[in-house]
């Protein structure tokens, strides 16, 4: 486990942790309306994917038993590295996103060498854009009529992080 200050990430490790993401990504309390509910099913969540998928569980360290959220990051083309996120309902507006994602920025920079992040929001999901904007990402663009919810095409937000705006290390060090 990589721990913060408040929170750890590890990787999904047991049954538990992948039936705890699938059940989830399918419920819409969870997911929230920019984010139809995933269909994944635990095959997807275990590591060492060919595709460079990763999937990350986020524990409070208080409890690190208890998975409250998902950080997951997959590779694009090049040296690109997509990242998504959720966290449970009560867990929210407490930093622990934000906490989650800067450690696994810090791990792809650091480690894997990575050149750019990338997140995507509906361009409604203000809390969403708050959370990526606090952990240094820049909106670079709108993808118009690019996500379908609910049976309508929205707009989604383009989020960048390169490794030359990334100041330094929030938790991993080098």
């Amino acid at each position: 486990m990589i721990c913060g200050e408040k929170i750890g990430i590890r990787l999904v490790e047991s049954d538990e942790d992948a039936k705890i993401i699938v059940e989830a990504r399918g419920n819409p309390k969870v997911m929230g309306r920019y984010c139809p509910p995933g269909i994944v099913t635990k095959n997807h969540l275990f590591p060492e994917k060919p595709n460079g998928q990763q999937n990350y569980v986020i524990v409070r360290l208080s409890d690190p038993t208890k998975v409250i959220g998902e950080v997951s990051c997959s590779k694009g083309p090049f040296l690109i590295y997509n990242i998504g996120f959720w966290i449970f309902p009560e867990f929210r507006h407490k930093g622990y996103c934000v906490e989650a994602v800067k450690i696994v920025a810090d791990y792809l920079f650091l480690v894997v060498n990575t050149e750019r992040l990338q997140c995507e929001t509906h361009i409604e999901n203000k809390i969403a854009q708050k959370t990526i904007e606090k952990i240094g990402f820049q909106k670079e663009g709108v993808l118009r009529k690019s996500y379908l919810i609910n049976g309508i095409l929205s707009d989604m937000i383009v989020y960048g992080l390169l490794r030359t705006d990334w100041k330094e290390p929030s938790y991993l060090k080098s």
